[in-house]
């Protein structure tokens, strides 16, 4: 379950201070699928990257699996994102000079997953996307279509 609290979130600079998040609270249930819509700067971002540890928040409370992850910092919060966190990025973030195979890899290596039960895992995850064909390919040598579902059998894995 993920809950926010009163989350708000402000970038200030020198010369500007743009409130991004203003008081937002919401609950999502384990299971529930949810689209959060809005137009452009409107803090749909800034809210899935405050959710995934990715940025912090000015203030409010975010409850991961009844765990408090708004005050996390450094290496704690880096082991949050590695055992519970999986993004696919609106670019999709492969890293192009890695092949289809290696870019999945990744968050299974942080993890230390070893040999065949690692290999068993992504070609499981890219049979079931339709891309194990791919493997050996780079990101440059595919479609955006086959990015995206690099990126998302690299977030399954994870």
């Amino acid at each position: 379950m993920i809950e926010l609290e009163h989350v708000k979130k402000i970038y200030k600079g020198d010369s500007y201070e743009t409130t991004a998040l203003d008081d937002v609270s919401l609950k999502i249930n384990d299971g529930e699928f949810v689209a959060i819509m809005g137009k452009s700067g409107s803090g749909k971002t800034t809210l899935l990257n405050i959710i995934g540890g990715m940025d912090s928040l000015t203030e409010g409370k975010i409850i991961v699996d009844g765990k408090d992850i708004s005050r996390l910092n450094g290496y704690k919060l880096d082991i949050f994102r590695k055992d519970n966190i999986s993004f696919v990025f609106q670019n999709y973030a492969l890293m192009q000079q890695y092949t289809v195979y290696e870019n999945i890899e990744l968050p299974l290596n942080a993890r230390n997953y070893k040999g065949k039960d690692k290999k068993k895992i992504i070609y499981d995850a890219m049979e079931k996307l339709g891309i194990k064909q791919l493997a050996e390919k780079f990101p440059k040598q595919i479609s955006g279509g086959e990015q995206q579902r690099t990126a998302i059998a690299r977030a399954m894995v994870s």
